[in-house]
């Protein structure tokens, strides 16, 4: 569920971003996937899960990528 969040912070950063240049409709969408995409990769570090890296160690979910 936190992951929703992470896509609201792209989403206004990508508006933020596009904000200061008059630009069409597609490429604020495609800002926004972008930035969006980038938020999410903190989150990557649940592939750790399925390879038993325990949630509390210094990789596992919140920790050194986070």
């Amino acid at each position: 569920m936190a992951s929703i969040g992470h896509v609201a912070v792209g989403m206004a950063a990508a508006k933020h971003f596009t904000a200061r240049e008059p630009s069409g409709l597609g490429k604020l969408l495609r800002t926004m996937v972008a930035f969006s995409a980038l938020s999410l990769l903190p989150d990557i570090d649940v592939i750790g899960f399925p390879l038993g890296v325990p949630y509390g160690a210094p990789f596992g979910h919140r920790g050194a990528s986070h």
